[in-house]
């Protein structure tokens, strides 16, 4: 399973979350959970654990400049929503705001790198496919 961080730039009206993110990072990390076949699912700081096919709104928000209290709600129904998922490893395209309060086993490639390392990483992982 892979857990992809929704982006800030998004479509002005609503889709498919799959489309909705239009951020490059976003982009890069879909396309290589697609190419590789596996499942994914989205880590949106309005939403939650979102399914790529589930039509959203566009929205405006990010899960770290959310107050303590937000962020520990969403961790709360993000970890009950992969518990009920049973989903108990992933790994996470996504940065530490988004990832911190998770409880399961993450494979964290892109952690502590900065956006352009990050897409670095994700656009060599796609060559290589």
């Amino acid at each position: 399973m892979i857990l992809i961080a929704c982006s800030q730039s998004k479509l002005t009206s609503p889709a498919e979350a799959r489309d909705l993110y239009t951020g490059q990072a976003f982009r890069l990390a879909r396309r290589l959970a697609e190419r590789t076949g596996q499942e994914y699912l989205i880590l949106s700081a309005l939403h939650g654990l979102v399914d790529p096919s589930q039509v959203l709104e566009p929205y405006s928000l990010y899960l770290g400049a959310q107050s303590r209290d937000y962020r520990a709600q969403w961790f709360h129904r993000v970890n009950s929503a992969l518990v009920s998922l049973g989903i108990t490893r992933a790994t996470a395209y996504a940065g530490r705001a988004y990832v911190s309060g998770l409880n399961i086993d993450l494979e964290l490639p892109l952690r502590g790198l900065g956006i352009g390392s990050q897409l670095g990483y994700l656009s060599t992982a796609l060559k290589s496919i």
